[in-house]
């Protein structure tokens, strides 16, 4: 069995020194020692100063547009489903702006579109798909111009930095996920980097039940709070960080090298460096796409239809700029994700790429 994907597991002895602190000083929450210790690392390590960890990535999303008080967004339809589901939790609006073929990342061109139509907008909520960066420079300037919150579904991003500045610090928000899956984990937990120091405290407060540092309350909040044990998985595992990212994107270049002449990778940001977070391949059609997974089936190989359908197909009332959504709709059937993770080996990507050959070369 290769499977899709396998969490990096913090060696026990490790994870063992952290818990011991905690369970000694029996401060396992509300911004422990530990929690604060991993706020700081990720902040030199990440670029970023205005970062605060929360729960998880859902989470992060939900007080990001809580913070900016977010009433109608522009979204992607090619996004994992929290994207808009968190939104919809929150009885905010949206609407879907088309991908760009080549990046498979939201197209500004139609996110300035929906603006111009729709005088109700007020934002931008933009996905580094597959950790890819958007063109964040275009989706700054009409931002900008037209006075619209620009927040970032930096889920897939982590350790990404665009010509030499970290992806975190565009836009007004970025938020990551540290679930399982993903690169970096704290088995579940995720963050919001801030633009604004304004925006962070007010954040700050809304995870904590809308209070300050008195116990004031000055706000309406929830319970988003980051816990010790959390903290304490993502401490290891940015400890092992520098040879996991090295060993992803070894694999990653493996399957581009072995694949790139039958099946297409979507055009990654020539700014940016590789992170190796997923590996996504578009097949020539649906029914070989069918085909591969098929025959994965039968090798005892993972994979993922990541993302199908389209997040329309969840809001089909929702409207889209344009009102066909043609590349969104076109992609989604025939894309998915291969095996990637920290203990997938060099073998295993071979093995996989053949079967992908197989099928349809």
């Amino acid at each position: 069995m290769i499977a899709l994907n396998r969490p990096f597991v913090p060696p026990v002895e490790e994870f063992n020194d952290f818990i011991k602190s905690a369970n000694e000083s029996a401060w396992l929450s509300n911004f422990g020692p530990l929690e604060t210790r991993l706020t700081e690392e990720l902040k030199s390590y990440l670029g970023v100063e205005n970062l605060l960890l929360v729960n998880n990535g859902s989470s992060a999303l939900q007080v990001a547009y809580r913070t900016f008080n977010i009433k109608h967004a522009i979204t992607t339809p090619f996004s994992f489903i929290a994207t808009a589901s968190t939104m919809d939790w929150l009885n905010i609006d949206f609407s879907f702006a088309d991908i760009k073929r080549s990046s498979l990342n939201i197209d500004p061109d139609n996110v300035l579109r929906g603006i111009r139509q729709n005088q109700a907008v007020d934002s931008v909520v933009a996905t580094h798909v597959y950790g890819n960066p958007c063109d964040v420079q275009a989706l700054e300037a009409l931002c900008l111009e037209y006075n619209k919150t620009l927040i970032f579904d930096a889920a897939h991003a982590f350790s990404i930095n665009l010509n030499g500045k970290s992806i975190l610090n565009y836009g007004d928000a970025s938020i990551l996920s540290f679930h399982a899956t993903k690169i970096f984990n704290s088995i579940e937990g995720g963050a919001i980097a801030f633009k604004h120091k304004h925006d962070y405290d007010v954040a700050r407060e809304m995870i904590c039940f809308g209070m300050d540092k008195t116990a004031a309350i000055n706000r309406t909040g929830i319970n988003a709070k980051m816990n010790e044990y959390q903290a304490a998985a993502g401490l290891v595992c940015l400890r092992h960080i520098p040879e996991i990212l090295q060993h992803r994107c070894q694999l990653y270049s493996t399957y581009q090298a072995l694949l790139s002449d039958v099946v297409t990778f979507p055009d990654w940001h020539p700014g940016a460096a590789v992170n190796g977070a997923y590996v996504p391949v578009i097949l020539a059609s649906e029914e070989q796409l069918l085909a591969v997974g098929a025959a994965f089936d039968q090798h005892g190989i993972g994979f993922r239809r990541y993302f199908h359908p389209e997040l329309h197909a969840y809001y089909p009332d929702k409207l889209t700029y344009p009102d066909t959504l043609n590349v969104a709709r076109d992609i989604a059937p025939r894309v998915m994700c291969i095996p990637m993770h920290a203990y997938l080996t060099i073998a295993e990507v071979e093995q996989v790429s053949s079967v992908i050959r197989d099928v349809v070369s």
